[in-house]
């Protein structure tokens, strides 16, 4: 949830960047949306992650399937 509200952030900050007049700020949009990119990144190892060590909603319980 984390990496969803930052992704959520990253996303409201480059859009707010993109309309600030050009000038001192124009390199910001770039650097906003770089950011989410790499908040996606993340995001998605992290879920491949917790999945292949059987958490989340998709794996079954190691108890379920003993029993």
């Amino acid at each position: 949830s984390l990496v969803l509200a930052g992704a959520c952030l990253s996303s409201a900050f480059t859009l707010a960047a993109a309309a600030l007049p050009a000038g001192a700020f124009g390199h910001l949009a770039a650097l906003f949306a770089a950011w989410g990119s790499i908040l996606g990144t993340v995001g998605l190892a992290l879920a491949a992650i917790a999945l292949s060590r059987g958490h989340g909603p998709w794996v079954e319980s190691i108890e379920e399937t003993t029993q």
